[in-house]
């Protein structure tokens, strides 16, 4: 199977494609324009193939395997109801808010790792090199590395004997980042994980309960229904457990007990406080794509300013642990060497 394609590629090919249909031009003709720009495009290639064998958008998005499943859904449903421009143009904005995202939670992640790293390689560095010449100067003063500092000695001769252990457990610790990171059952694996960690826990579902309201936001704003097959297309987009659940709970309270979409969101468990009150006010405005568009919006300025908090958390601390780790290990070989130079004094 072929890899997806990325949120930054989806939003540069949907906001072509919809500023071209905005034009009058049909989607077989706006893939081949867009063909002529990039040359030998494999995927606009089978794309341009199949439109020209008569068949839909929709079902030449789904013959090249690169699209989620909810773009080729979405676009399906645009093209039934006669709104393939709207369509195109707010999956344009919400793929881009995705990359917004992803690039948001990129680096909360990668910075604390890095620390980490350099937290290890300097511990290294002090218990096989800096120590062994502390241990040599006792040994040239009649005595030795004793307590704390003789155990951090006798570990960085171990990790000099299995460097080569060493090595491959941290290439294995690289692969098992990459796997977390770069395939899709690591990325769900890594997901679920958060979901249930308390620092991440929240964040989590604030990312969560921003797709859904962008999905919404999509759908009113397309005048797409809300049926079971929308709401089973958005729970993909969604994965997170708790929130597709919700999100079941929301439709069931929708469907079979006729209760109003703002009511059903906030008895659901979607959105609370601020934005239950903004959401009802907006559907009685009549702007319901706009309060769910905003609502997005606010989702997202939340999840950033709590990984900006994480983030100003974890840098200080681990600038503290470094600081106390380094102090400890050379406040043990100093304490006892200028315990022996004062007896040789």
């Amino acid at each position: 199977m072929a890899n997806e394609l990325s949120n930054r590629e989806l939003s540069v090919f949907f906001r072509e494609m919809a500023l071209l249909q905005k034009a009058g031009i049909t989607p077989a003709e706006g893939v081949s324009e867009l063909l002529d720009d990039a040359k030998d495009d494999p995927v606009l290639k089978q794309m341009k193939d199949v439109l020209n064998e008569g068949a839909t958008f929709h079902d030449a998005l789904k013959a090249c395997n690169v699209f989620p499943s909810y773009v080729t859904g979405m676009v399906r449903i645009g093209e039934e109801a006669g709104a393939l421009d709207t369509v195109l143009t707010s999956l344009a904005d919400h793929y881009e808010r995705e990359e917004g995202i992803r690039e948001s939670i990129k680096s909360a992640v990668i910075y604390p790792c890095l620390m980490i790293l350099m937290m290890l390689v300097i511990v290294f560095v002090l218990v096989t090199r800096v120590l062994p010449i502390f241990s040599l100067v006792f040994s040239q003063l009649g005595t030795s590395l004793s307590g704390i500092s003789g155990a951090l000695l006798h570990a960085g001769q171990v990790l000099n004997r299995y460097s080569i252990v060493l090595l491959i457990v941290l290439a294995l610790l690289v692969l098992l980042f990459l796997y977390f990171y770069a395939t899709a059952a690591g990325r769900k694996k890594a997901a679920s994980f958060l979901e249930g960690f308390p620092p991440t826990k929240a964040i989590r579902k604030d990312i969560a309960s921003g797709r859904f309201a962008d999905a919404l936001s999509l759908m009113f704003k397309s005048g797409i229904p809300l049926t079971e097959e929308t709401m089973e297309m958005t729970k993909n987009l969604v994965d997170h457990r708790e929130m597709r659940n919700d999100i079941t709970r929301f439709y069931d309270l929708v469907e079979k007990e006729s209760v109003n979409i703002p009511d059903a969101l906030k008895n659901a468990g979607i959105f609370s406080g601020l934005y239950a009150s903004l959401m009802r006010a907006g559907f009685k405005a009549g702007e319901q794509d706009a309060v769910m568009e905003r609502i997005a919006v606010r989702y997202r300025e939340d999840t950033d300013e709590k990984l900006y908090r994480l983030i100003g958390a974890i840098e200080p601390t681990l600038v503290i642990a470094l600081s106390v780790i380094v102090g400890l290990i050379l406040l043990s070989v100093i304490l006892p060497l200028i315990g022996v130079m004062s007896n040789l004094g």
